[in-house]
């Protein structure tokens, strides 16, 4: 057993569930925003390529309303890192976008770039007209490099969603040809879109020049638009520690271990963001600090602040889930101290007698929004009869068991 222990302890992370405690989210939750979506609607929020609305103090995404054409085009030139260059107003060679329109810049920034927009044929581009399915698809794809082998595969609009499904842009995307596209839906369109690979012209001094996908195979590096134009990468991680459980860090610094790292695999340059790393980050405007012992998602700058830490843009609780187990107090058995670790011994089914046992670190210490709670030694001494005062205070524990490995279960 002391063998697993090495292996389990720092893969083991507990957070207790207090029964009249709120869910704690990011700094920026939005009051109208499905859990679900949260994180998607943050991440974005965060990365600077959308924006809520600040109605009386609450913070809200609309994600029902629709979306215009001048202000997708405000949205793509962000998510390809030139929402500053395309901020100014410009002359387009449109003929309904004068040089006066507030998105002129960003329009003709967009229909200068990798073919994202073309207008209605005509001339025009009708800013005002609400974006339609297809066409976020269309200009979404083109903003990856993806137009030639879109064009390949046939007209518009088939030949974009083919590639869009394909590359998995359109994935659990909720949306329909030829009808308006809802905030929601762009929202989950350029979520997906972060971390796909993008296509690029390659040129080769012995060969004609071509378009290769950068996915880190054939000794090509792995670009997304997290890497390239947006200087971050996402992690999902235990947040491990704040200012309150390490007194070494500041109030705005907290220390997660990576658990997987979206950006990249295979080309990580930074060691410092490799997978099964621990690294030291700043919060940024973000609660993160909030979310001690939770695996997470987040968003982080590589742009360093004087202090060389990377910065939070955005961190919720992971969607990806582990093995969970939600456990009243009173089901749990015994919590057997073997010196290192204890053995926990809980109710599968009591009525029946059936009981099963996994193993926690002997220092693992419970933790509620950054604070310390209470020790495994004290939960023991609550769980063998030695004290009764936990049970006054919480009524559930929630063991969230990250890196499970095979044996850690009787």
């Amino acid at each position: 057993m002391k063998s697993l222990k090495r292996v389990f302890a720092l893969a083991v992370v507990l957070a207790m569930v207090l029964s009249s405690m709120p869910m704690v989210m990011a700094a920026a939750t939005f009051d109208d925003v499905d859990v679900a979506d949260q994180s998607t609607v943050e991440a974005l929020v965060g990365l600077g390529i959308i924006t809520g609305y600040d109605e009386d103090g609450k913070m809200l995404f609309k994600g029902d309303q629709t979306i215009t054409r001048a202000e997708f085009a405000t949205i793509i030139c962000r998510l390809i890192g030139m929402g500053d260059a395309a901020a100014s107003q410009r002359a387009t060679d449109f003929t309904d976008v004068p040089s006066t329109h507030w998105a002129s810049g960003y329009i003709k920034t967009a229909a200068d770039t990798n073919g994202i927009i073309n207008g209605y044929g005509d001339g025009t581009f009708g800013p005002e007209d609400n974006v339609t399915y297809e066409q976020a698809v269309k200009m979404i794809v083109c903003a990856l490099g993806y137009q030639t082998k879109a064009e390949e595969e046939g007209t518009y609009p088939a030949g974009y969603l083919f590639v869009a499904k394909t590359m998995g842009l359109t994935d659990g995307v909720s949306g329909t040809v030829g009808q308006e596209a809802t905030r929601m839906t762009v929202a989950n369109l350029l979520n997906n879109s972060l971390t796909l690979p993008l296509m690029q012209k390659i040129v080769s001094g012995t060969k004609s020049a071509y378009y290769g996908i950068f996915d880190g195979a054939e000794y090509k590096p792995r670009k997304t638009v997290l890497s390239e134009y947006l200087n971050a990468v996402k992690l999902t991680g235990i947040l491990q520690h704040n200012s309150i459980s390490n007194d070494g860090l500041k109030e705005n610094q907290v220390i997660v271990e990576i658990s997987d790292n979206y950006q990249t695999r295979a080309t990580i340059t930074n060691d410092a963001y490799a997978e099964n790393s621990v690294i030291k980050l700043y919060v940024g405007e973000t609660n993160a600090k909030n979310l001690l012992g939770k695996k997470v998602d987040a968003f982080v700058t590589f742009e360093s602040n004087k202090n060389y830490y990377p910065t939070i843009l955005s961190i919720t609780e992971s969607t990806v889930t582990d093995d969970k187990l939600v456990l009243d107090l009173a089901d749990i058995v015994s919590m057997e101290d073997k010196t290192d670790y204890y053995a926990v011994k809980y109710w599968t089914d009591k009525a029946t007698g059936k009981d099963k046992t996994f193993y926690i670190d002997d220092d693992t210490k419970f933790y509620v929004n950054g604070e310390q709670t209470f020790s495994a030694e004290e939960l023991a001494d609550e769980v063998n009869g030695d004290t009764a005062v936990l049970a006054d205070r919480f009524t559930t524990i929630e063991f969230t068991l990250v890196g499970n490995e095979t044996g850690s279960y009787d």
